[in-house]
């Protein structure tokens, strides 16, 4: 009797993403742009069903954007303080 051919969870992910990345690859710019407009469409149409959804997206969006600003405006102090008369 032959044993099942069991595969681990990571090498199932590489071969699903292998199995999209060519499925993209297949698909001509104006398809892959309708079908991300769907994706979007499907997205925002499903958060704005619930409000709590909507609420921990702009939460969480609101929280990226500080940080983002605050690594920016450190990035910028470090290169004051390193070439002070730049």
């Amino acid at each position: 009797m032959n044993a099942p051919d069991f595969i681990s969870m990571a090498e199932q992910m590489q071969r699903v993403l292998a199995f999209r990345r060519q499925q993209a690859h297949a698909m001509s710019t104006s398809a892959r742009l309708e079908l991300l407009a769907t994706l979007q469409q499907q997205a925002f149409n499903s958060m704005h069903s619930n409000p709590a959804a909507v609420e921990a997206f702009v939460r969480r969006n609101h929280h990226q954007r500080r940080l983002s600003n605050v690594r920016r405006l450190e990035a910028e102090m470090r290169r004051c303080v390193e070439e002070p008369n730049a």
